[in-house]
C-alpha cells in the first residue's frame, strides 16, 4: 500500500526488513524472495515451485493452508538473536550469488543449446 515507489525505494524498504515471507501458491520462483535474500534477509514461504529448494537450505517453508505453522516459523525468527537472522540472511545471500550468478546462467543457456542442437 504504498503506492508508487522507484525501484531504489522499493529495494532500501526491503533491505531493512527482519524477514521476509510470501504465502503463494502460484507464484513459482517469486523475484520478491529472490531479492530479500539477496539483501540478506532470512525468508519465511510457503512450498511453491523452485522456493522450496532455495529457501529450505537457508529459510524456512511451510505448507500451505497452514497459519499455525506459518505463525511458528515467524516466532521463531522473532526469537532468534540478531546475529543469528543475520547469520541466516547470510546464507541467503550466499545462495542467490551461487545460483543466480550470470556465469551460472551463461552456462545453462549454452547446455540447453547445445541439448537442442542435438535434438
Amino acid at each position: 500500500l504504498l503506492g508508487a515507489v522507484s525501484e531504489t525505494e522499493a529495494a532500501s524498504l526491503v533491505a531493512a526488513f527482519d524477514i521476509a515471507t510470501l504465502t503463494t501458491r502460484r507464484d513459482k520462483l517469486p523475484p520478491f524472495l529472490i531479492e530479500a535474500m539477496a539483501h540478506a534477509i532470512p525468508v519465511i514461504s510457503t512450498a511453491s515451485g523452485d522456493m522450496t529448494p532455495l529457501v529450505t537450505a537457508t529459510g524456512t517453508v511451510v505448507p500451505h493452508q497452514r497459519p499455525e505453522r506459518l505463525s511458528a516459523a515467524w516466532g521463531e525468527y522473532y526469537h532468534m538473536s540478531q546475529s543469528a537472522r543475520r547469520a541466516c540472511g547470510l546464507r541467503a545471500r550466499q545462495q542467490v550469488l551461487e545460483r543466480y550468478n550470470l556465469q551460472h546462467i551463461v552456462d545453462s543457456y549454452q547446455a540447453l543449446f547445445a541439448r537442442l542442437g542435438a535434438g
